[in-house]
């Protein structure tokens, strides 16, 4: 009999927190998309709300994973270049490999601050409780048909190499679009990569390709955005194949997309999650894209700012901490079932 979901992800004793996680992508996140050029000043300006996030996170003391695509961490296109896999994927849709957009990239960070990322890396490094960690090398997506183990254990040696040469070991992997599949998570341990962003816990949340991302499944994501309908948000950590899963609660959606009262409606709903986590011993675990704060900065911020005074609330009252990924990982892993021939859960 297969593992259910519960059983692969037991409670630790003394479990639970806070954990943030966020997606930094600059312009390889746009890859296959037609418009990508018109949306070159939101980039920028998400880029440039950066260090405003950084200050908010030290002002709460909260601590947070960035995720970055490995192509960012490179100053120049010659290093960029360099660092290139010589195996790289074969989507059915060649438009979303990153390797396409490659001609845009420009002669370094000062004069191309939209396709590298050094400077921002140096930035989240000074600020503490930050951990930085990879969201692969080129933005791989792992299904989009066909899955290349080849390609993508080239993507991996190569975000690994990159992040070397800047003194960083990374331990913590997000998958682009949540893509996550048993097969791919078995070679992110062969890199060392240990820690992995999975899934919620509701149908809606299962990995799915862009075609099988269905609109009723997107639609339910919006709803639940906004309306706590299904008890889903508190997670708790375990496996996912040979990694320790540190699953993702909700992604926040930010202002520009919820607009008006559904706003605030979202942020009820978040705190309320929060606090049911925080009661339950679990964790909660937010995540988003900075390139969406690039539009409405100063509304992002305010929202983000009240989301993280409630976790300080609850960590005050609950011992409910505010963790990254990899201190959530370290905190429940010892206590977590060891690791055997078991199937991949979704």
């Amino acid at each position: 009999m297969s593992p259910t979901r519960d059983s692969m992800n037991r409670p630790a004793p003394g479990g639970g927190g806070f954990v943030l996680s966020l997606d930094l992508e600059l312009m390889w996140g746009h890859a296959g998309d037609p418009r990508a050029h018109e949306k070159m000043a939101v980039v920028l300006a998400g880029r440039m709300a950066v260090p405003p996030l950084l200050d908010l996170l030290a002002k709460h003391e909260a601590h947070a994973t960035w995720a970055a695509v490995g192509l960012l961490f490179h100053e120049t296109r010659e290093s960029l270049f360099d660092a290139l896999p010589v195996f790289r994927p074969s989507y059915g849709d060649p438009s979303l490999a990153s390797y396409t957009n490659l001609c845009d990239v420009g002669p370094d960070e000062a004069s191309d601050p939209f396709h590298f990322g050094m400077a921002l890396l140096e930035l989240i490094r000074q600020t503490p409780g930050q951990e930085i960690a990879s969201h692969t090398f080129s933005q791989y997506y792992c299904l989009e048909a066909p899955f290349d183990h080849i390609a993508f254990d080239a993507d991996l040696a190569a975000a690994v190499k990159s992040a070397a040469a800047l003194g960083l070991a990374m331990r913590t992997l997000v998958f682009p679009r949540n893509q996550i599949c048993r097969e791919a998570v078995e070679i992110c341990v062969r890199h060392g990569f240990d820690i992995v962003r999975g899934q919620g816990g509701g149908w809606y949340d299962r990995p799915a390709s862009r075609g099988g991302d269905m609109a009723v499944k997107r639609a339910a994501r919006l709803a639940r955005s906004f309306f706590a309908f299904d008890g889903t948000g508190p997670e708790r950590i375990g496996r996912y194949g040979p990694a320790t899963n540190v699953p993702a609660s909700r992604m926040l959606l930010p202002v520009g997309q919820a607009v008006g009262p559904m706003i605030m409606r979202q942020a009820r709903t978040i705190v309320a999650d929060m606090r049911r986590a925080a009661e339950k011993g679990e964790i909660y675990h937010l995540w988003f894209h900075p390139n969406a704060f690039g539009t409405e900065t100063e509304a992002n911020l305010a929202i983000l700012d009240i989301l993280l005074a409630e976790a300080g609330r609850l960590g005050a009252e609950y011992g409910w901490p505010s963790l990254n990924m990899a201190e959530a990982a370290d905190l429940h892993t010892p206590a977590l079932p060891p690791v055997t021939d078991i199937e991949e859960f979704a």
